[in-house]
């Protein structure tokens, strides 16, 4: 097992990604909160929302977090035509997000020491990038990064 260094603590608190993919253009989207609850998550819908043609319906597979039931959010989705399905308690796995979010964790966050949370963020935002085809990673470019990121460190 992977440790931290001696002197990790949390001081800065937490941050949530909150993400969706589109099984339909095979894309991971996210945004970072620094807390999940009902006003997050509606102003992610919201965001999410825009995103997308408001002629289409958007489909959405959510876990059983208590916030995803608030009234606010509920009528919120039944008016800008976005269908909830939530997988049943202890079956996270149904979403087909999860295993997006494991390459996620994989590939950002095992072995790392950021220092701050835009340090994770950003290394985030660049695995989304190119996982989502926007950002070609070649030789050369992860020759430039490390350089670039050693006289960061």
């Amino acid at each position: 097992m992977n440790r931290l260094r001696a002197t990790y603590s949390r001081t800065g608190g937490v941050r949530h990604m909150l993400a969706a993919y589109d099984m339909e253009r095979d894309t991971l989207v996210g945004t970072f909160v620094q807390n999940k609850n009902g006003d997050t998550f509606l102003a992610f819908l919201k965001w999410l929302r825009g995103k997308y043609s408001g002629g289409e319906v958007l489909h959405v597979v959510l876990d059983n977090a208590s916030f995803h039931l608030k009234s606010e959010i509920a009528q919120y989705a039944a008016t800008h035509r976005i269908q909830f399905y939530f997988t049943p308690i202890g079956a996270s796995w149904l979403n087909r997000i999860e295993c997006h979010l494991t390459a996620v964790r994989k590939f950002t966050m095992d072995n790392t020491d950021y220092r701050t949370h835009e340090q994770m963020q950003a290394a985030i935002r660049r695995y989304l990038d190119w996982r989502n085809g926007a950002q070609v990673i070649s030789v050369q470019s992860w020759k430039s990064y490390k350089a670039h990121y050693r006289k960061a460190g």
